[in-house]
């Protein structure tokens, strides 16, 4: 599991809830710090639940984005 003031490297699939792609990894993985905002909280704070070879669906709350 991953802790505050540690970076994540993830790659992802961003769909609106039609299912249409909006954005992704492509080729190289995506990495952020957590704990500092770098990424929207409601992501953050399933990744912070996730080990290493995880895959998850995960939906966003409005209220949990930016």
């Amino acid at each position: 599991m991953a802790a505050n003031h540690k970076v994540v490297v993830f790659h992802y699939v961003l769909t609106n809830s039609d299912g249409d792609v909006l954005d992704r990894t492509d080729g190289e993985p995506f990495a952020c710090l957590t704990g500092v905002g770098q990424i929207i909280e409601g992501l953050e704070s399933v990744l912070l639940t996730m080990k290493k070879g995880d895959a998850k669906k995960i939906a966003v709350e409005a209220s949990r984005a930016y």
